[in-house]
Protein backbone atom coordinates (compact mmCIF):
# COMPACT_ATOMS: atom_id res chain seq x y z
CA UNK A 1 0.00 0.00 0.00
CA UNK A 2 1.17 3.74 -0.61
CA UNK A 3 -0.34 7.02 0.22
CA UNK A 4 -1.91 9.50 -1.86
CA UNK A 5 -2.73 13.21 -1.48
CA UNK A 6 -6.54 12.85 -2.64
CA UNK A 7 -7.85 16.44 -3.35
CA UNK A 8 -11.21 17.22 -4.71
CA UNK A 9 -13.87 19.94 -4.91
CA UNK A 10 -15.87 22.24 -7.30
CA UNK A 11 -14.39 23.78 -10.21
CA UNK A 12 -15.19 27.29 -11.74
CA UNK A 13 -15.92 29.65 -8.88
CA UNK A 14 -16.20 27.88 -5.93
CA UNK A 15 -12.44 27.29 -5.95
CA UNK A 16 -11.34 23.83 -7.43
CA UNK A 17 -9.83 20.75 -5.69
CA UNK A 18 -9.43 22.97 -2.31
CA UNK A 19 -9.92 19.68 0.55
CA UNK A 20 -7.81 17.10 0.51
CA UNK A 21 -6.90 13.92 2.71
CA UNK A 22 -4.37 11.42 2.94
CA UNK A 23 -5.53 7.84 1.99
CA UNK A 24 -3.41 4.23 1.75
CA UNK A 25 -4.07 2.73 -1.88
CA UNK A 26 -3.47 -0.10 -3.78
CA UNK A 27 -2.49 2.78 -6.71
CA UNK A 28 -3.02 5.59 -8.29
CA UNK A 29 -5.82 4.45 -10.14
CA UNK A 30 -7.73 3.27 -6.47
CA UNK A 31 -6.75 6.63 -5.08
CA UNK A 32 -8.03 8.56 -8.29
CA UNK A 33 -11.23 6.73 -8.00
CA UNK A 34 -11.43 7.25 -4.15
CA UNK A 35 -10.59 11.38 -5.10
CA UNK A 36 -14.04 10.89 -7.66
CA UNK A 37 -16.08 9.64 -5.36
CA UNK A 38 -15.18 12.34 -2.77
CA UNK A 39 -15.90 15.24 -4.96
CA UNK A 40 -19.25 13.59 -6.35
CA UNK A 41 -20.01 13.15 -2.32
CA UNK A 42 -18.63 16.78 -1.71
CA UNK A 43 -20.81 18.00 -5.30
CA UNK A 44 -23.88 16.27 -3.43
CA UNK A 45 -24.14 18.80 -1.08
CA UNK A 46 -24.84 21.45 -3.96
CA UNK A 47 -27.15 19.37 -5.88
CA UNK A 48 -29.69 21.00 -7.59
CA UNK A 49 -28.56 25.11 -6.27
CA UNK A 50 -25.82 26.66 -8.85
CA UNK A 51 -26.58 24.72 -11.81
CA UNK A 52 -25.24 21.27 -10.50
CA UNK A 53 -27.08 18.57 -11.62
CA UNK A 54 -30.38 17.20 -9.87
CA UNK A 55 -31.73 13.77 -10.23
CA UNK A 56 -35.55 14.82 -9.98
CA UNK A 57 -34.81 17.70 -12.77
CA UNK A 58 -32.95 15.48 -15.07
CA UNK A 59 -35.79 13.00 -14.85
CA UNK A 60 -38.31 15.82 -15.36
CA UNK A 61 -36.45 17.57 -18.16
CA UNK A 62 -35.42 14.11 -20.17
CA UNK A 63 -38.39 11.86 -19.31
CA UNK A 64 -36.47 9.20 -18.75
CA UNK A 65 -35.87 6.37 -16.19
CA UNK A 66 -33.62 6.83 -12.83
CA UNK A 67 -31.04 4.73 -14.33
CA UNK A 68 -30.80 7.36 -17.42
CA UNK A 69 -30.88 10.13 -15.13
CA UNK A 70 -27.99 8.47 -12.98
CA UNK A 71 -26.23 8.24 -16.00
CA UNK A 72 -27.08 11.98 -17.47
CA UNK A 73 -26.33 13.05 -13.77
CA UNK A 74 -22.93 11.64 -13.84
CA UNK A 75 -22.04 13.11 -17.23
CA UNK A 76 -23.09 16.59 -16.05
CA UNK A 77 -21.55 16.39 -13.20
CA UNK A 78 -17.57 15.94 -14.64
CA UNK A 79 -18.01 19.54 -15.77
CA UNK A 80 -18.21 20.58 -12.11
CA UNK A 81 -16.42 18.37 -9.94
CA UNK A 82 -12.12 18.92 -9.58
CA UNK A 83 -10.07 16.01 -8.19
CA UNK A 84 -7.23 14.25 -8.36
CA UNK A 85 -4.34 12.41 -6.60
CA UNK A 86 -0.55 11.90 -5.91
CA UNK A 87 1.89 9.79 -4.42
CA UNK A 88 2.23 11.85 -0.52
CA UNK A 89 5.71 12.18 0.41
CA UNK A 90 6.37 13.56 3.99
CA UNK A 91 8.91 15.82 2.51
CA UNK A 92 5.89 17.33 0.17
CA UNK A 93 3.79 18.33 2.16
Amino acid sequence: MTLYKIKYGLGGGFGGARDSEILDCENLEEAEAAAYDMAVEYASMYEGSYGLPDYDKIMEREGCSEEEANDIYHEELENWIDYSAEEYHEENK
